[in-house]
């Protein structure tokens, strides 16, 4: 009796194959058809409660297995939409901050009526993860256009002022 081994090569059925490259393009597709548009709808037409995995899933038509793989809980969904809002209020406040302070509350107000989806979801951390970085990255960001559009309001009232407003920012 012989103990070698004799070495047996497994087929592997190419339709196995396509099945897996099949299922892994499925997934990048249901990634990427994920648009905050479907966020913003479910947030104007019933809140932000509503927002849920699954309801996400209905909206595209595909599995909410999805969404959990790529956000992990709906506060990471969540979590994307309001740093995506504070982006975009950065970007307001950027562009209207040449024009003076006044300009910058203006595109404030403004921002906050023509995103209200958006708007009630940043201001809503109850809803957030608290220890998303591109969340944390985009709010410090629009806080910052804040501060430097006050300190230089301060600077041309009170110039005397204007270099303590800095240190304690």
């Amino acid at each position: 009796m012989s103990l070698t081994a004799e070495r047996t090569e497994v087929p592997v059925a190419t339709s196995e194959i396509d099945g897996l490259v099949e299922r892994a393009q499925t997934a990048l597709e249901e990634y990427a058809a994920f648009d905050q548009a479907q966020v913003d709808r479910i947030v104007r037409k019933q809140g932000p409660e509503a927002v849920t995995l699954r309801a996400l899933g209905a909206e595209l038509g595909v599995s909410h297995g999805s969404f959990r793989h790529h956000f992990g809980t709906r506060a990471g969904v969540l979590s994307a939409f309001a740093a995506q809002g504070y982006g975009w209020l950065a970007e307001h406040l950027d562009a209207a901050q040449v024009d003076g302070y006044l300009e910058t509350g203006v595109a404030y107000v403004r921002f906050a009526t023509d995103h209200p989806a958006h708007f009630q979801v940043m201001f809503n951390p109850d809803l957030l993860d608290p220890t998303d970085a591109e969340l944390i990255e985009q709010r410090s960001r629009c806080l910052a256009t804040l501060v430097r559009s006050a300190q230089e309001v301060s600077a041309r009232a009170r110039p005397d002022m204007a270099m303590e407003m800095v240190a304690a920012t």
